[in-house]
């Protein structure tokens, strides 16, 4: 039976309590003065000229053979010292590319990275057992000069001897990997929970020096549904798992840089427990009630480099 999935996007209200960028490569993906204005960060590859990713293993966020996808963020107007010929110049004016997601997620002012962004690459042949190479492409427009900074990120895919797709229409899945069990009761048996990209509003401490922040936009949590029917009635249990292996990771989305009153600090939001049966929702209208529960870290840094990142995985 085929996964009906829901996905739920939330405005919402979090007040935290005071816990780098997750393991990400920087890749440059050009060359000259202006390539610092756009550069990638992808999740748990090595170092190189192009992402390479075996289907199945770390790299690879899905849990369908034959497909590997990998997680890429988009940092702009970077002070690397790897292009140590390029001078950011701010404010970009625009931000084009053929992953839509990628640049939807990145602001065009600041020294940031987006949120991380699904880049599907299926292996090819009949059986889905041969490498195959796709190119992100991101054009970065400035106000300054150069105008311009086009940027490549070759991503490979690699098949697994221990992961190859029949060539029936029967789905084949990684061992091991974590999925959502057919609702008993027919209905929907996987919601995705998502973080606004606007008209969210993060509350660090009580003295409100630090109130009124946005929280990472769509930052997820993946959660099982079961005792509803196709009808929505009655309304759905939620429930769900964390952490390093799990679809929703060890963290609840990016690191969140801030500046409060001068003071340059990088947000880092753990899961606080498992949230096993967080609650209900109803598929048909939307309505939910839950309650997940994050440990924030917080790490004081400088105004240039919020949020720590890994450069040639190092």
């Amino acid at each position: 039976m085929k996964t009906r999935r829901l996905a739920v996007l939330l405005a919402v209200v979090i007040a935290f309590v005071p816990v780098a960028q997750s393991g990400a490569t920087r890749f440059t993906g050009g060359t000259g003065k202006a390539d610092c204005y756009t550069e990638f960060e992808v999740e748990n590859v090595p170092a190189g000229k192009t992402v390479e990713c075996m289907d199945g293993t770390a790299c690879d966020t899905d849990s369908t053979c034959g497909q590997c996808t990998v997680s890429v963020a988009l940092c702009v107007n970077q002070t690397d010292p790897n292009v140590p010929k390029c001078t950011p110049m701010p404010p970009l004016t625009s931000l084009t590319s053929n992953i839509g997601a990628l640049v939807n997620r990145t602001p065009l002012v600041g020294s940031v990275c987006g949120a991380f962004s699904p880049v599907v690459v299926a292996l090819k042949g009949k059986n889905h057992n041969k490498p195959k190479t796709f190119t992100v492409k991101v054009t970065a427009k400035s106000s300054g000069k150069p105008k311009k900074d086009v940027d490549n990120l070759k991503v490979k895919c690699t098949p697994n001897p221990n992961c190859v797709p029949s060539s029936s229409t029967t789905t084949t899945t990684i061992p091991g990997a974590s999925a959502c069990a057919t609702n008993p009761a027919g209905g929907p048996n996987e919601v995705d929970l998502v973080v606004a990209t606007s008209s969210t509003d993060l509350d660090n401490g009580w003295t409100g020096v630090s109130h009124n922040f946005p929280v990472v936009g769509n930052s997820t949590l993946k959660a099982c549904l079961t005792t509803c029917g196709p009808d929505g009635t009655p309304p759905c249990q939620m429930s769900g798992v964390v952490g390093a292996g799990t679809p929703n990771g060890a963290t609840f989305g990016a690191p969140l840089p801030l500046l409060a009153a001068n003071v340059p600090v990088c947000v880092v939001n753990q899961w606080n427990g498992s949230p096993n049966g967080i609650g209900t929702i109803d598929p048909i209208t939307g309505e939910s009630s839950y309650q997940i529960n994050l440990t924030s870290k917080v790490y004081l840094t400088t105004a240039t480099q919020v949020c720590p990142r890994c450069n040639n995985s190092k």
